[in-house]
């Protein structure tokens, strides 16, 4: 995360305070955490990694002095999505049973994952609490088939989905 500081005309601000903060969650009880701090480098910014859990709303603010206001940014907010992985078998056999599994990142217990059979959801299930899942499938007709896993939005991460994997029904 950088957090630029620069006059009217774009030049930088070096050697000013200031800090940039993090809130995470939601609702009025989330607090804003100071990430770093200090003054700005050479062309205006102030610089920290931070690595995103869920969804987070961060600013810059900076302190004033006798040549320069004090500021504050607007804030920003980054909704990453859970990473979701999964096994889809190539090639079925028409009448042949089949289990695919797959995980979520991070491990978290029921959360329900969707299972889309083409654009129709054609069955759900919920994460153990390592993060994993499965799904039992059965065709009766040659052909393809394209399968897609599917998480939906939630307060603290964004919606995510596998590619669709197209599935040789023989």
């Amino acid at each position: 995360m950088t957090g630029t500081l620069t006059r009217k005309d774009h030049s930088p601000l070096a050697n000013v305070n200031g800090v940039l903060q993090v809130k995470t969650g939601t609702g009025t009880s989330a607090a804003w955490q100071t990430i770093t701090s200090g003054p700005t480098d050479s062309h205006g910014t102030l610089t920290a990694t931070v690595p995103l859990s869920s969804k987070s709303t961060f600013r810059f603010a900076t302190d004033g002095s006798w040549a320069v206001a004090a500021g504050q940014s607007s804030d920003v907010t980054i909704t990453p999505s859970r990473l979701l992985t999964w096994s889809a078998p190539t090639s079925m056999k028409v009448g042949t049973t089949y289990i695919v599994g797959g995980t979520i990142s991070p491990a978290t217990p029921g959360i329900r994952v969707h299972l889309l059979k083409g654009s129709s959801e054609s069955d759900s299930t919920l994460t153990g609490a390592d993060g994993s899942f499965s799904f039992t499938l059965e065709e009766n007709k040659i052909g393809i088939v394209h399968y897609q896993a599917h998480l939906e939005a939630d307060s603290l991460f964004a919606a995510s989905s596998t590619p669709a994997f197209g599935t040789l029904i023989r």
